[in-house]
Parts: structure tokens; sequence; C-alpha cells
């Protein structure tokens, strides 16, 4: 009986020590849930409140979008988000405080946010030294060489822009993916709803 002694002592020990594991564990998963809602509260406290957007296109299709309301004097007012199928955003910004929601605001909205996208088609149509000449900042200057650096920032700005008439081609404002061909939809009605 001797020898079977320390067997059995090793096995309640084992059994110990399993049964403490798993209660760490849900310890440890307990406070992970705790520390997640804790989280998930702290960010819907500081995120700006947001309104539901669904525009309706010229050729009947149509999508959600979402409209942040900012209280900041340096910032725009609004600022609609829409996503295309790949969740790629595009940003628009506007002056126009949309709450409470009334027929004028909801149809300055829309020309403004028609007015955004023409120009922006615009900008995709030019040639890269036509934008450069409309749109650099060191043209009126007196010296006409431009610095290989500037250059490279003003390309970067420019492929980010052409970048933005991408992703509102792949939502559906334009029908076409080369801004050559494309034909712009415009927005037709616009329904502003709480989220």
């Amino acid at each position: 009986m001797g020898k079977y002694r320390g067997r059995f002592r090793n096995q309640n020990n084992n059994q110990r020590i399993t049964n403490i594991d798993n209660e760490m564990d849900i310890i440890r998963e307990q406070q992970k849930q705790q520390h997640q809602a804790s989280v998930n509260s702290e960010r819907s406290r500081r995120s700006p409140p947001h309104i539901q957007v669904v525009a309706l296109l010229e050729n009947g299709s149509s999508f959600n979008g979402k409209a942040v309301m900012f209280n900041n004097p340096n910032m725009p007012r609004c600022r609609i988000f829409f996503k295309d199928k790949n969740r790629h955003e595009l940003g628009i910004d506007t002056d126009i405080s949309i709450k409470p929601p009334s027929p004028d605001k909801i149809s300055a909205l829309q020309s403004t946010i028609n007015s955004y996208l023409e120009a922006l088609h615009q900008e995709a149509n030019m040639d890269f030294p036509a934008w450069l000449e409309k749109y650099s900042t060191r043209v009126n200057e007196s010296n006409p060489f431009f610095n290989l650096d500037e250059i490279r920032a003003e390309f970067k700005y420019k492929k980010s822009r052409f970048g933005a008439w991408r992703v509102a081609a792949q939502i559906g404002f334009f029908d076409d993916l080369r801004p050559q061909y494309a034909n712009f939809n415009r927005i037709v009605h616009i329904e502003i709803g709480e989220n």
C-alpha cells in the first residue's frame, strides 16, 4: 500500500491544478469581456452623433450613407460618408447642418454633393500637366521651374483625388471606371433618418 500512496497524491494534485487552471481561464475570459465592453462604451461616448442618409440616383439605384455632425467651429458642420463594396469610404464635407432635417437643408445638401462630384469628375478628366497648371501652388511665383519634391507632392495629391473619384465610381455615381467615358449619375432624392 505504501507504493501507491504517492501516485494517489499526484493524481489529486493534478486534478486540483486542472481545476484551478479552468477557473483561471474563466476569470480571464470574464475580465476580457468586461474590458471589451468598457472599450466599446468609451468609443460610443467619444464618437460624434451620426445620421443615416439614403441617396437615390438618376439611374434608379440607391445606397446608404452616413452623415456625421460636428460642433467644432474649425471643422465642417457635417461630413457625409458613402462606402463601396470593398468598404472604401468617400467623405464629402459640407457646411450645412442637417439636424433637424428640413426640405431646404436636404435640397442644399443634395446640390452640394452633386457639385462636389462634378468637380471631382472634371479633375479626373484632366491630364497631369493641365491639372498642375490649374491647381499647383507655385504657378504664380517668379520661378516657373518646380522643385522635384514639390512635383512629387502635387502628383501624390492628384493620385489621391483620382482615388476619391474611383471610389465614387465604384459606389455608383459614375457608370464607367474610366473618367473619359463615364457619365455622372446625379443624386435625385435624399432621405435622412435617425440611426
